[in-house]
Parts: C-alpha cells; structure tokens; sequence
C-alpha cells in the first residue's frame, strides 16, 4: 500500500501543517472541510503545497518525521522547487483520481488545457501511475478514490 506524506498551508509562506497518510484526497479534503477537529482547522491551514508518495507506511512516517524536524526554510525550499506558484495541488489529486480510477481518456477533464502534455500515463500491471513533468519533478499516484457523497455527508 502507498502512502503520502504531505505539507499544507495557509497562505503563501503561512503556517505549515506536515502529515501522513494512506489516502491522500480524502485527508486533504477532510483538512479543507474542518471535520477533524486540532491544528489544520484553528490555524486554517487547508492548502496542499507538496506532498510525496512512498510504498509504505514506515517509509512514508519516516519522511514525515524528517521533515518536521527541518528548519522551516528547508521546507519553504521544498515546496519552492516543486511548487513556486504555490497552487493548491488538491486540484491536481481530484483530476488525477478521476483518471487512474477509472482509467478513461474521456474522464481527463476535458476542461483542462491538454493535460496529456502535462502528464505521461501508464498503466502496467493494473497499478496506474501518473507522472507529471514540470522540468523538476515527477510523482506517482496511487490509485484512490475521492469521497463519495455519502462519506462526507457522514464526516462530523
């Protein structure tokens, strides 16, 4: 099983929140809604900024270990290389769920500009794996499934 270690925001240089998880689109949407009580919701801290998969939890508690212990300039270093706009890259997770779960060219959101010069998609061995190239980064995703309405209705 994955895993995702991933830094929120909130604001440009704002307040950081580092975490872990096994499902990263429902964590995050579950920061962005305040239906967990603690840091994320009294310190609106609710953009994904960064975040990086692992092929296990150790690995993934690890990482999230090593960057909560960094200065907080190797952190603005981290998300500065991968994301300099600073874009709330939860977007990016509920596009790409909706292509690696359902495996379909038609469900890339043809909203999107030509997201297929964006991302190299492969499917090998039923494990679907998106990469996305930005001149200084790739990233896999595992395969997840946003929450359905029935999830988020029952979130308290």
């Amino acid at each position: 099983m994955q895993c995702c270690v991933y830094i929120l925001a909130s604001k440009r240089n704002g307040t950081f929140y580092t975490g872990v998880t096994s499902n990263l689109p429902k964590r995050i949407y579950e920061h962005k809604s305040d239906s967990v009580e603690g840091f994320t919701k009294t310190y609106h801290v609710h953009v994904l900024v960064w975040y990086e998969c692992t092929e296990d939890i150790n690995s993934a508690i690890t990482r999230e270990k090593q960057i909560k212990a960094w200065k907080r300039g190797w952190k603005l270093e981290l998300i500065e290389k991968e994301n300099p706009e600073w874009k709330d890259l939860y977007d990016e997770l509920q596009v790409l769920s909706s292509c690696v779960s359902c495996h379909s060219c038609e469900s890339r959101n043809p909203e999107k500009k030509n997201l297929d010069s964006i991302f190299q998609w492969n499917d090998s061995q039923n494990q679907s794996e998106v990469r996305i190239f930005s001149a200084t980064f790739s990233r896999s995703l595992p395969s997840y499934s946003l929450p359905t309405q029935r999830e988020k209705e029952s979130l308290p």
